[in-house]
C-alpha cells in the first residue's frame, strides 16, 4: 500500500474529521518527502506554507538544549502537524531517515470547505453524499475571492486550522456603489475581505502614496494596519460597486492572523545575534529619530515605521530582521508589514513577558 492512502490521511488531524470526497481531493494534493539523518524539516522563526506530518523515522522538536523532545510516528500527537507541535520557537530536526506527508495550507482549506449539495442523500455512517458529488461552500457568490484570499501573501503565513476557523468568523455586509466603508482619521474596528464588486482605496495626499487611488478587486483586504498598530485609518475606502465585504471583528483577527504573523523571540534567546549581527542580521529599530537618538540599543539602526513601508523593495529578503521592541505597537506593525512581505522578521520579545 502507498504511504499517501485515505486510510493514513484519516488517522490525522484535522483529516479525521474529513468525509471520503474531501479526503481524495487532498490526496491529490499530497506529497510525500524524504529526509536523510540530520536535515532540519523545520527551522526557528520560519513561517512554513505547508503542513508536514511524519510518516516513519524520528525526529526531534527542540526549542532550546533544555527543551526538546523525540517524536515516533506511532505517538497520539504525531497526529498533528509539525508546525503545531513546533510553533514558531522551536526547530524540528530528522534524527534519522524520515518520510513525510506535507499539503500546502491552502490545499487543505479548500478541501475543508467541500459539502454536499442540498439534494443529495446522506450515509449517516460517513455523512458521504451518495454519489461523491460535493460542491464548494458559497461557489454562487464569487468563489474567485477566496482562492485569491487563501493565495494571497496574508494568509501564508496562518495555519490550515486557524484558517478554517477564521472564515467561518466572517460577517458578511453589502455596500452600495459609492458607500463610504471606512474614513481617514477614525481608529480601526474590523478587518475587510472584499467577496464581489469592486473596493477603491483614497490614500492620504500628504500620506507615503501621495493621495493615490488603488482598486481592490475580490479576494482583496484592507484594515489590517490599524488594528495591529492600534492607529488611526490612514486611507478612506468606498465602494465603486455594489459588492459584499466579509469583515472580522479585532478579536478574531488579532486570534487568527495577527499572532501568526507578529513572530517574537525572547532577547535572551537570539542575544548573540544582538551582541554581534553579523552580515546576515539587522536590528530594527522603528521609532522616529528623535526617540531612537534618545536612547536605543547597541548595533540597532534606525528606519521609522512611515520610511520602513517605502524602503521593503530596497531591503534584502534573504537577511534576518530583529525589530526592537521599544516602539510599542509600532515595532508590532514593522514585523507583522516585513513578515507579510516575505521578510524573515521577529519581534524582540523581553525575559519575563509573554512570547
Amino acid at each position: 500500500m502507498s504511504i499517501l492512502c485515505l486510510d493514513t490521511l484519516a488517522k490525522l488531524y484535522p483529516f479525521n474529521e474529513f468525509s471520503t470526497p474531501q479526503l481524495e481531493q487532498l490526496l491529490a494534493k499530497g506529497e510525500v518527502i524524504e529526509c536523510q539523518q540530520g536535515c532540519a524539516i523545520l527551522r526557528k522563526h520560519k513561517t512554513s506554507q505547508h503542513s508536514h506530518y511524519l510518516i516513519d523515522g524520528l525526529v526531534e522538536v527542540r526549542s532550546s538544549f533544555f527543551e526538546r523532545y523525540q517524536l515516533l510516528p506511532a505517538e497520539a500527537r504525531a497526529r498533528q502537524p509539525l508546525e503545531d507541535l513546533a510553533g514558531q520557537e522551536a526547530q524540528v530536526t530528522a534524527l534519522e531517515y524520515c518520510r513525510l506527508v506535507r499539503f500546502l495550507t491552502s490545499d487543505i482549506v479548500a478541501a475543508s470547505l467541500l459539502v454536499p449539495p442540498p439534494d443529495y442523500e446522506v450515509d449517516a455512517e460517513r455523512g458521504d453524499a451518495l454519489d461523491g458529488a460535493y460542491v464548494v461552500e458559497d461557489s454562487s457568490l464569487h468563489a474567485d475571492w477566496m482562492s485569491a484570499f487563501l493565495h494571497s501573501p496574508l494568509v501564508n503565513h496562518v495555519s490550515a486550522r486557524d484558517i478554517q476557523q477564521l472564515l467561518t468568523s466572517i460577517e458578511d455586509v453589502t455596500f452600495d456603489a459609492g458607500q463610504r466603508v471606512v474614513s481617514a482619521g477614525e481608529y480601526g474596528d474590523y478587518f475587510y475581505i472584499v467577496k464581489s464588486g469592486l473596493a477603491v482605496v483614497q490614500t492620504d495626499p500628504n500620506g507615503p502614496y501621495r493621495g493615490r487611488e488603488f482598486s481592490l478587486l475580490p479576494g482583496s483586504y484592507f484594515g489590517e494596519e490599524a488594528l495591529v498598530g492600534n492607529t488611526i485609518r490612514n486611507a478612506e475606502v468606498y465602494m465603486e460597486s455594489k459588492g459584499v465585504l466579509g469583515r472580522i471583528d479585532q478579536e478574531a483577527f488579532n486570534t487568527f492572523i495577527r499572532d501568526s504573523l507578529v513572530v517574537r523571540a525572547r532577547a535572551e534567546n537570539v542575544n548573540f545575534v544582538l551582541e554581534s549581527p553579523g552580515d546576515h542580521s539587522v536590528i530594527l529599530d522603528v521609532r522616529l529619530y528623535p526617540e531612537y537618538r534618545t536612547s536605543h540599543r547597541k548595533n540597532s539602526t534606525n528606519v521609522p515605521l512611515a520610511a520602513l513601508r517605502e524602503r521593503l523593495e530596497q531591503m534584502d529578503i534573504g537577511k534576518h530582521y530583529y525589530i526592537t521592541p521599544e516602539g510599542g505597537p509600532r515595532s508590532e506593525l514593522a514585523t507583522f508589514l516585513m513578515r507579510q512581505a516575505g521578510f524573515n522578521a521577529v519581534l524582540i520579545q523581553e525575559g519575563g513577558e509573554p512570547a
